[in-house]
């Protein structure tokens, strides 16, 4: 198989100099952007926002979603809708858009403000207020067509604003703040007493405020944090919300819906979800369905709620909250390393735990079910039925059976684990931040450190067999090992970045790439590493060379490169993506490559004689 590998990468590379290599796109996000606010009107209106000025819209109850032009590039961070025709946006660099048509044409309005904006409320379509990093409350009378500053509100962000009517109001931000308006915004009184008779605790950061009336309101944000009050805040009672401990805090509570005295949901880092049927009273933590942060919660009806989140989620509950499905399609999430186990079949793995599967050469992709949740970083295939997969909290995952279940391994070790590679069946390495490297002789069974260095990022690695091999991290790391990794020797790069991956065609001849576009050579087994001219600064990821003259390089912001001649000279080739490509692999129909985003893409070629006579 590795023969025939190198047959394929060598026909590509010389295919690709002609310009007969056709690119396409198999895999791609839905929604390559971190979801950070949504609003439904009714059942069947609704919009979400996020990075880069990403707007979408539903007007079919979530069946599908439509990306519609904000006319920014801004991050945006709130929406608010007051009917299906009335809507407003918030972000960065003090961004506010508006639309008077349900989004066919968003307009931006004049803030005032270069802060970053938080959220938006509307009371009515013409009566609102903005809130974000600064001191100040931007409210507006005119449905935004002027905004006025009230001056100096909290002397920390705020995060959230909600109004019961047009009078009575919260804000709540940073630093345990909140405050309450009960003249339509013109002045605000902080309150805080909602730790009286609390001995020991933490200052939380207020994320999310959500009321049902002018008297009763709910707080939600870090450390797993719910407060409530029914005296409209005269008093908060502190609510126990299940939510995880991350360390010594739990995680934060990004925003929080209750639809009635009743029934309520809350949204966390990490994919976590906790839900009242009494107010409150007694939370309940939900199985989670994604490690994604979630960022924002609504019900829309007793039955029907909507959850959004980074990578391009989209959540949707049928039963109030009780269970979930992720209805967003194909998640951002990005794939780091992929190989094809045959022929046909290619398995990618990346982050949250994402396993994709190709049965066809990479043309159509599925996502295996697993119950993953670490970001995965390293792939390696010693058949077309066993493999590993390696990631962060020193996972380490063995399948047997093609890539369709997995099985965890003990690493010994809680450190990030970033490549692996075996030789034969039993005997492999891999390595990891903090200078981990660990063998195994075993097939996985036992896994023992090997660690040559003590504090360096070592991320990439690959061995001609089980004596000799490399590795590759920061700073400027190259560690060559001629006795399976017993004793490990530092080679010199004179480089001081982050080195990512290193091929080798014989004990003499490898390459070696990283950061900021360095590529080094080496031909006398390292001895001595001499720089190539990338003609790029972007980094580098992954090299294959498939003799000492043909070679490919995928890199950031979609660079694939490749030489004849030894990497003397390096040629940039269209990939046909911006995005950045972490990995390639080779298969008999041409060559794969993952990346930033979860894109995967295909290139196969298109000419019939080549250059060269392949060997």
């Amino acid at each position: 198989m590795l023969r025939n590998t190198l047959y394929i990468l060598l026909a590509v590379v010389l295919i690709w100099q002609i310009g007969c290599v056709r690119e396409e796109v198999t895999r791609k996000a839905d929604w390559e952007t971190n979801f950070t606010d949504l609003h439904f009107t009714d059942p069947r209106n609704g919009w979400i926002v996020g990075l880069e000025g990403t707007v979408i819209r539903t007007n079919d109850g979530g069946k599908t979603w439509h990306r519609q032009e904000s006319m920014t590039e801004a991050d945006l961070r709130g929406v608010y809708f007051t009917t299906p025709k009335n809507g407003w946006a918030v972000g960065d660099q003090g961004t506010i858009i508006a639309t008077t048509d349900g989004g066919r044409y968003w307009r931006v309005q004049k803030s005032g403000s270069s802060a970053l904006l938080e959220d938006v409320y509307f009371a009515n379509s013409q009566i609102g207020w903005v809130v974000g990093e600064d001191s100040d409350v931007l409210a507006t009378k005119n449905g935004g067509e002027t905004w006025q500053r009230i001056r100096d509100v909290s002397d920390f962000a705020m995060n959230a604003v909600a109004f019961p009517d047009r009078y009575h109001g919260w804000v709540v931000g940073e630093v345990d703040r909140i405050y309450r308006t009960v003249d339509g915004g013109n002045t605000w009184q902080e309150q805080s007493n909602r730790y009286e008779g609390e001995r020991d605790r933490l200052i939380n950061d207020n994320e999310s405020v959500c009321f049902l009336n002018e008297q009763e309101c709910w707080v939600a944000g870090s450390d797993g944090s719910i407060f409530h009050t029914i005296d409209a805040g005269k008093t908060w009672e502190r609510q126990e919300s299940r939510i995880p401990l991350n360390g010594h805090v739990r995680y934060t509570i990004n925003d929080i819906h209750m639809l009635d005295n009743q029934l309520g949901l809350a949204v966390a880092d990490a994919g976590y979800m906790t839900r009242t049927e009494d107010g409150g009273a007694n939370w309940q933590l939900l199985e989670s369905v994604t490690q994604n942060a979630l960022t924002a919660i609504q019900f829309v009806s007793k039955k029907e709620a909507w959850v959004t989140g980074w990578y391009g989620l989209i959540m949707h509950s049928r039963d109030g909250g009780k269970t979930w499905d992720i209805v967003s399609g194909t998640t951002a999430n990005d794939l780091e390393a992929v190989q094809f186990a045959d022929s046909n079949r290619a398995i990618a793995v990346g982050r949250r735990g994402t396993i994709a599967m190709s049965q066809d050469g990479g043309q159509t992709w599925q996502e295996i079910e697993t119950d993953l949740w670490d970001n995965l970083q390293g792939l390696f295939f010693i058949s077309d039925q066993e493999g590993w997969a390696v990631g962060e909290r020193g996972i380490i995952v063995h399948t047997t059976d093609g890539g369709k279940s997995w099985e965890r391994q003990n690493s010994g070790t809680g450190y990030i684990l970033n490549s692996v590679a075996f030789v034969d069946p039993l005997t492999g390495w891999i390595v990891g931040e903090l200078g981990t490297v660990l063998h195994t002789a075993d097939g996985g069974e036992s896994w023992i450190s090997q660690n040559p260095a003590q504090w360096q990022s070592l991320k990439g690695l690959f061995f001609l067999n089980r004596n000799e091999g490399w590795i590759v991290g920061w700073p400027g790391i190259i560690m060559h090992t001629a006795n399976g990794g017993l004793t490990w020797e530092q080679q010199t790069s004179n480089s001081f970045n982050e080195l990512y991956a290193v091929h080798c065609i014989d004990s003499e001849t490898g390459w070696v790439v990283g950061q900021f576009g360095e590529i080094f050579h080496t031909t006398d087994g390292g001895n001595t590493w001499k720089p190539q001219f990338s003609r790029t600064q972007v980094n580098l990821n992954r090299v294959y060379f498939a003799d000492a003259q043909h070679g490919l390089v995928a890199g950031d912001q979609g660079t694939l490169l490749t030489t004849t001649d030894g990497g003397k000279t390096w040629e940039a080739q269209d990939s046909g993506t911006q995005n950045d490509l972490y990995d390639i692999a080779m298969s008999p129909e041409g060559m794969v490559a993952v990346g930033k985003g979860g894109i995967a893409m295909r290139y196969t070629t298109e000419a019939t004689t080549l250059p060269v006579e392949l060997p």
